[in-house]
């Protein structure tokens, strides 16, 4: 075969040179492209590097508006019971209120200075008080019979003037409307005619501090099963700067803190919100005089002491119930 047609090499690199030429005017606005297109992705990479990516396994997910985180509290109804600790007549301010205040909820406070769980069955002087305890309010309420509470709310013993003010509001109250109840006693439970703490043989013993506590809870779980009951411990206490404090003090032969640690069992068994205000409140005997009325009185908690109280109940409300 001839090879007298075949082109030499130099014209044949002259022909691989322009077509090079030609497919250079397309090659480059490809390359530009695609350069444009990296530096593009990289800049709305970094502008989105805070962002929450939808979930590729819910394709509606990229067109749904984000939804706006409430507080799960907000317009619900708590009622208060509870001793001086919940009353704060003594400073006119309370820690239901802060309570209020951080979670939007409508806040009743139902605290009676001077009153305990249980009855005093000792003493007639305490009559007034016993009107009011836990186990005569909650029996109250479940029959809608105020007769008891009406007869002493004027007495001599009720230095203040709220607790006239709050019998009417509690014979207003619709307790099916009630969402949160919450109760906070032993502060006066731990006193001269203190309560025996438990009655193993009788769990519902109401002369008892703790068979008290369960005959009030189960009183109100029977009649209103939707309320949820908050148990809050007593705080730290001392009657004054010479005295023994809450961590050293002996009642009934047995430390103080048995009633704060029956209180947090109690809520295990009925399986309750249980906070440790004893615990998370930190107030002890080398911060008392930032916390209460130092040096006089150290068992009422100043307001700074109250805002703490108040914080702990909503922090710790909101993230169960949230």
């Amino acid at each position: 075969m001839s090879h007298d047609n075949k082109p030499s090499l130099k014209r044949r690199w002259k022909r691989f040179r322009g077509k090079l030429r030609a497919r250079r005017y397309i090659i480059i606005p490809i390359v530009v492209i695609v350069i444009c297109a990296l530096i593009g992705g990289i800049l709305i990479s970094k502008m989105n590097s805070g962002k929450t990516m939808p979930s590729i396994n819910n394709p509606n997910t990229a067109s749904e508006p984000e939804i706006e985180v409430t507080n799960p509290l907000e317009d619900k109804i708590c009622v208060c019971f509870g001793d001086s600790l919940t009353a704060s007549n003594s400073n006119k301010n309370d820690y239901p209120s802060v309570l209020a205040n951080k979670t939007g909820m409508e806040v009743i406070n139902l605290g009676f200075s001077g009153t305990r769980v249980s009855n005093i069955t000792s003493e007639e002087e305490y009559e007034a008080y016993n009107a009011f305890s836990l186990t005569e309010l909650t029996y109250s309420i479940t029959k809608q019979d105020f007769y008891l509470q009406d007869l002493h709310k004027e007495n001599e013993v009720f230095t203040d003037t709220d607790t006239s003010y709050k019998t009417e509001l509690l014979k207003t109250i619709s307790f099916d409307d009630v969402d949160y109840i919450t109760l906070c006693y032993g502060m006066d439970d731990i006193r001269k005619y203190s309560a025996p703490l438990d009655d193993p043989s009788n769990p519902l013993n109401p002369e008892t501090f703790l068979g008290a506590l369960r005959y009030s809870i189960e009183l109100i779980q029977n009649k209103y099963p939707d309320i949820e009951i908050i148990l809050l411990t007593p705080v730290y206490r001392q009657l004054s700067a010479a005295d023994p404090n809450s961590d050293e003090l002996l009642v009934n032969d047995m430390p103080y803190t048995a009633w704060v640690n029956g209180i947090l069992e109690i809520g295990k068994e009925y399986e309750l919100l249980s906070i440790d205000l004893y615990k998370l409140t930190g107030f002890n005997v080398l911060n008392a005089a930032d916390y209460y009325n130092y040096p006089h009185d150290i068992i009422h908690p100043n307001n700074k002491g109250l805002i703490v109280i108040g914080n702990i109940v909503a922090n710790k409300m909101t993230e169960y119930f949230g």
